[in-house]
């Protein structure tokens, strides 16, 4: 527990290094920008929306799973089982993938993610919303920039030639 006097406790800074070593060397799709400033604005809007120190952390581990090689062991062995519960419930592929792996097809995985939301708990569905949101965000700017930066989502819409612009 954070004392009164203190904004965030060590926990939160281990999980912010640890984060970040994870996802060192990886950028944003498309982009130049270090892969650890979103988990960082996933972070802050969890907090912003009230979440607790713990939610705070599951969002700055919320990929560890999904694009860094990690597992709800290893992630509950440094955080506890309810970070690593949230980290889990935030994953949309069947289990830890090496970074670089080809992961399952997109629409199996957004289709089979968003069938098991109505039974996530609170604090999942907090982290999920940071990330979409941001994920939103970080998409409507990137429009702004340059229109054909939808071009990096390679799955498209279904009746459509691959390659079509379409969420990712």
């Amino acid at each position: 527990m954070t004392p009164p006097d203190l904004a965030h406790s060590q926990r939160y800074i281990d999980a912010l290094g640890w984060s970040a070593e994870l996802h060192r060397g990886q950028r944003r799709k498309g982009k130049a920008v270090p892969y650890i400033s979103h988990l960082i604005a996933v972070s802050a809007l969890v907090w912003e929306d009230g979440g607790s120190e713990t939610q705070a952390i599951a969002a700055l581990l919320h990929d560890a799973i999904e694009d860094a090689g990690q597992s709800h062991g290893s992630i509950a062995a440094r955080f506890g089982e309810e970070v690593a519960g949230i980290v889990v419930d935030c994953t949309d592929t069947q289990g830890p993938t090496e970074p670089g792996v080809e992961k399952e097809p997109w629409l199996l995985r957004k289709t089979r993610y968003l069938a098991s939301l109505e039974h996530k708990a609170e604090g999942s569905l907090l982290v999920t919303a940071a990330d979409k949101a941001h994920n939103a965000r970080d998409l409507v700017l990137d429009a702004r920039r340059d229109p054909h930066r939808w071009e990096r989502f390679t799955e498209g819409k279904p009746g459509l030639t691959h390659g079509t612009p379409g969420p990712q």
